[in-house]
C-alpha cells in the first residue's frame, strides 16, 4: 500500500500555473528560513522545495504557450505546493490592503491550489 502513496501525480498545468508555483514557493522558502528554527526536517522541506522550483525551470516550452502540460509531483510535493499557495493567500490577505488587484490574485492562487488538489487521490482502505 505505501507504494500507492509513493506514485506521482501528474496536474496539467501551463507554464503561467508553473511560473505561479514557482514565485509562491520562492516566497514560502523566505517564509521558512525566517520563521522556522532550524532543524533536519526543515532543512528537508527546503531542499525539496527548491529541487521543485528547479524542475520547474527546466521546463522547455515557449514562455507564451497556454498548452497544459503535465508536471509530475510526488504527494509529498504536491502536500507541500498546497501548503505554499494557502500561506501565499493568506499572507497577501494579511499584508496587502483591500483592493480588486489583490483579491484577483488571491482568487488566482485559490484557482489554482484547488485545480491541482482535485488531481490528487488517496487510495481507499485495503481489501482483506
Amino acid at each position: 500500500m505505501e507504494n500507492e502513496y509513493k506514485q506521482s501525480l501528474s496536474p496539467r498545468v501551463t507554464l503561467s500555473d508553473l511560473y505561479t508555483i514557482r514565485r509562491v514557493l520562492h516566497s514560502y522558502t523566505k517564509d521558512l528560513s525566517c520563521n522556522t528554527p532550524p532543524s533536519p526536517t526543515r532543512d528537508e522541506l527546503l531542499l525539496t522545495v527548491k529541487a521543485i522550483c528547479e524542475r520547474i525551470t527546466a521546463v522547455n516550452a515557449p514562455r507564451e504557450s497556454k498548452t497544459p502540460h503535465e508536471f509530475d509531483l510526488s504527494p509529498d510535493e504536491l502536500t507541500i505546493v498546497d501548503n505554499a499557495l494557502r500561506a501565499y493567500i493568506a499572507s497577501i490577505g494579511q499584508s496587502v490592503p483591500p483592493s480588486e488587484e489583490r483579491d484577483e490574485i488571491m482568487r488566482g492562487c485559490e484557482t489554482l491550489r484547488v485545480h491541482l488538489m482535485a488531481g490528487r487521490t488517496l487510495p481507499g482502505p485495503s481489501s482483506p
